[in-house]
């Protein structure tokens, strides 16, 4: 514990933990609790001597309350993101967190100490803007926990059913190819997706709509989160399902007809426009704000166009919201209406257009104004 703490001061949280778990189970003697003082006082004075400070780059503000969407963010973004989440980028691993869940009593001491060891770091990590690992690979500040959701996972395979194949296959290849591929780990926290803005640029359609992300929040990370705990809640107040074994050709069924319905949606215009996506034709301009920002996620994402540029996307005609920004004044023509644009500063202003047809454009024609987003009446 004391290497761990030494490793990253944050693990401190998990191995102070540990320690009152075990002091609430025996007697310490003199020589313990002092042995424990300098296991947490060893690590934050190497701290301090190395940065400056004992906690390195945390504040003991960090343990402040957050609002509490900024908790049920970070748990289901852990859980379900598209590009950061167990769901699509480690499944066996989300198979390992419900097994814990559902496990508990079966599990042995050492894994359920260690769970909940887990349970005050997790607390601090959720309401964190970074709980995606921020400019880092997803999943990177569970990477600690590994050993134990191995453990749940080694139960989900005990008695996993038909769904366990595909899963496991799933994340074997995920993991081969992160192997491969390292830098297609990162992402610049835009609201997509690699999978999602392959699919988009492909058919010039956007596909990461279907894919759920909390980073942006969309509909499809509302309906994924209902879903799960839909399924959660039946497997509580029906156990037999927990037993239930389909066989490997209805999952395969199920997957199949699940992604053929949603290629097919896919290929249809969308409502909502974030023009910064993959599917969004750029001729000219740039993303905003700048690609290498600090803490990027923390900025609402856009395309910046002056005169000259413009921005061509698919999207149902009708009356819509156009969501726009500027430091001067500016010129837009969005499917060949002229409007002007003032001043906004930091604020995104919204505009009354109409769209004429599903394949439309905004053309810059005099300043710099940064395109947000379009919302489809």
């Amino acid at each position: 514990l004391v290497a761990m703490s030494l490793l990253q001061v944050r693990f401190l949280v998990v191995a102070a933990t540990f320690g009152a778990l075990a002091f609430a189970r025996m007697r310490p003697s003199r020589r313990v609790v002092a042995v424990a003082l300098l296991a947490i006082v060893i690590p934050l004075a190497l701290a301090w001597l190395a940065s400056g400070s004992p906690l390195q780059a945390h504040r003991l503000g960090e343990m402040a309350p957050f609002t509490p969407w900024k908790y049920v963010r970070g748990f289901f973004g852990i859980l379900l993101d598209a590009q950061t989440g167990m769901l699509l980028q480690a499944p066996l691993w989300l198979a390992g967190v419900l097994a814990l869940a559902f496990r508990w009593r079966s599990l042995p001491d050492a894994v359920r100490w260690g769970v909940l060891a887990a349970v005050p770091y997790l607390v601090l990590l959720l309401p964190r803007d970074e709980w995606h690992g921020g400019w880092s690979p997803p999943l990177r500040y569970l990477v600690v926990f590994a050993p134990l959701i191995a453990a749940g996972a080694s139960r989900a395979l005990e008695r996993g059913g038909g769904w366990i194949a595909p899963v496991a296959v799933w994340t074997a290849l995920l993991a081969v190819h992160g192997a491969a591929f390292p830098w297609r780990l990162f992402h610049l926290a835009t609201g997509t997706s690699v999978a999602g803005e392959w699919l988009s640029s492909l058919h010039e359609s956007d596909f990461s709509r279907l894919l759920p992300s909390f980073i942006r929040p969309n509909a499809a990370a509302w309906i994924a989160s209902l879903a799960l705990i839909c399924a959660v809640a039946a497997a509580l107040v029906f156990p037999r399902l927990r037993e239930a074994r389909l066989s490997t050709r209805a999952v395969s069924l199920g997957i199949a007809s699940l992604l053929t319905a949603g290629f097919a949606w896919g290929l249809r215009p969308g409502s909502i426009v974030h023009f910064e996506d993959a599917h969004v034709r750029h001729i000219g301009g740039e993303i905003h704000p700048a690609m290498w920002t600090v803490a990027r996620f923390r900025f609402a994402g856009g395309w910046a166009i002056g005169p000259g540029d413009a921005v061509g996307f698919r999207i149902a005609p009708g009356p819509a919201t156009l969501w726009v920004s500027t430091s001067g004044w500016g010129r837009i023509r969005v499917d060949g209406e002229e409007l002007v644009v003032s001043p906004t500063r930091a604020n995104v202003l919204p505009m009354k257009v109409t769209i004429r047809s599903a394949d439309a454009k905004i053309d810059g024609i005099e300043g710099i104004v940064i395109l947000d987003r379009i919302e489809r009446e």
